[in-house]
């Protein structure tokens, strides 16, 4: 008698404990800030919650560089996030740290509808011969142009296709203090990384940490082109976040911007009359001295799951729905990810309308005519993206040769990996 009570009571523990686990929300961290993607998010999560009362979700929106503090903090807490987006730095450091868990079982047959080249063991979605990210977009390097403003010095934006055409157009174009050729993000280390890695692609390197001997060459090569850019950059950008240099954009301060294909969808809702065929191109980034054509990288933006994740089965469910074609062809930035999705299926959804049109076929031009490399991650990421700022910052005050900057850059963030 006893015995059978005991179990009573331990059954009904468990089943108890079952059931509270079920009506804590699947906890998601999401990193896509802007309007546009925020709107894309909470409709779709409204959409599953709606229709699953048994799998709610709770979507957290998280800055980019503060994703990596937020999960390990959850972490630390006991209280681990069930899923998080995934650049390649985090989830290169992720996998690295052995927190992740691999999605192949779990997403099933949703990894068939993946684009062919997301499948191959150089993606950065594959470790170890498993898939450990659920792609949302895939994103392309490019140069945004202000084309109108071009077309007032009567300068072809097709003429531009390596760092001296650049540097020459950027000096043609600057009028200071209202007008300044480009710009770099110097109070945002991680954009600052990124908007320059772009830079450090189009001359052979895989990133700002790239610090191979064979490559010193390369990396000074970017430091130097940098510090001929600098007159031609507004003295404000030693202010400027992300937000700034969109703006920037928009009114007409900075006339090219290195960036990616998530610039439409930033700009698009802004300024609507600035992101269009009339005033703006996509080209090519223009290649350094060490390439012969245009290099740019590739990459995917998705989600990832915890090995420590508590509710994994009803996460893998929502990222099945996540996943889907109806989703995935809504959102608002970059080409999708999927396969099974063409620019018209994509054009005829959208609140953009035929101007998605004109965006997805400029990104899919700058890919036709460009190299194309996947973007490698830098590890450990914001520490090495804090010290690439400061010493971008004083090589730029203190007028510091470009070799000098060189050096100190390899023995910091070296010492880091």
């Amino acid at each position: 008698m006893k015995k059978l009570l005991l179990w009573f009571i331990v059954a009904t523990m468990l089943s108890v404990s079952m059931i509270a686990l079920a009506e804590e929300p699947v906890v998601t961290l999401n990193a896509g800030t802007s309007e546009v993607e925020q709107a894309w998010g909470e409709k779709w999560v409204g959409k599953w919650n709606e229709n699953h009362p048994e799998a709610q979700v709770r979507y957290e929106l998280v800055p980019w560089a503060d994703l990596n503090t937020k999960v390990m903090a959850y972490k630390a807490a006991g209280t681990p996030p069930d899923l998080a987006w995934y650049f390649v730095d985090q989830i290169t450091e992720w996998h690295k740290m052995g927190i992740l868990e691999p999605l192949d079982e779990w997403i099933g047959d949703t990894k068939d509808t993946f684009m062919d080249a997301l499948l191959k063991p150089t993606s950065d979605i594959i470790y170890d011969g498993k898939i450990y990210g659920a792609p949302i977009t895939v994103c392309n390097g490019a140069l945004a142009v202000r084309k109108d403003i071009l077309e007032q010095y009567e300068i072809d934006p097709a003429s531009i296709k390596t760092w001296e055409d650049f540097k020459k157009v950027v000096a043609t174009v600057t009028n200071p203090p209202n007008q300044f050729g480009t710009a770099l993000m110097l109070a945002e280390p991680r954009m600052l990384a990124l908007d320059a890695g772009w830079w450090a692609v189009s001359n052979g390197l895989d990133n700002i940490a790239d610090f191979r001997p064979e490559k010193e060459e390369n990396y000074i090569q970017l430091l130097q082109f940098f510090k001929d850019l600098k007159p031609y950059m507004p003295p404000a950008q030693t202010g400027w976040i992300h937000r700034d240099s969109q703006i920037a954009y928009v009114n007409g301060v900075m006339v090219m911007y290195p960036t990616a294909s998530y610039f439409f969808g930033e700009i698009k809702p802004l300024a609507p009359e600035i992101m269009s065929p009339e005033k703006t191109i996509f080209i090519p980034m223009p290649y350094g001295p060490k390439l012969s054509k245009p290099n740019i990288a590739l990459y995917t933006v998705g989600y990832v799951m915890f090995k420590d994740a508590p509710h994994k089965k009803e996460a893998a469910e929502f990222l099945k729905f996540w996943l889907s074609k109806d989703v995935i062809n809504e959102f608002p930035m970059n080409l999708a990810p999927l396969k099974n999705l063409s620019v018209d299926d994509r054009v005829s959804v959208s609140s953009f309308g035929e101007d998605l049109r004109w965006f997805q076929e400029q990104c899919i031009n700058v890919i036709k005519q460009s190299d194309t490399v996947g973007l490698k991650p830098v590890i450990p990421g914001e520490e090495s993206y804090r010290i690439f700022d400061e010493e971008i910052l004083r090589m730029f005050s203190q007028d510091i040769p470009a070799k000098e900057t060189y050096d100190v850059l390899r023995k910091k963030i070296t010492a880091l990996q």
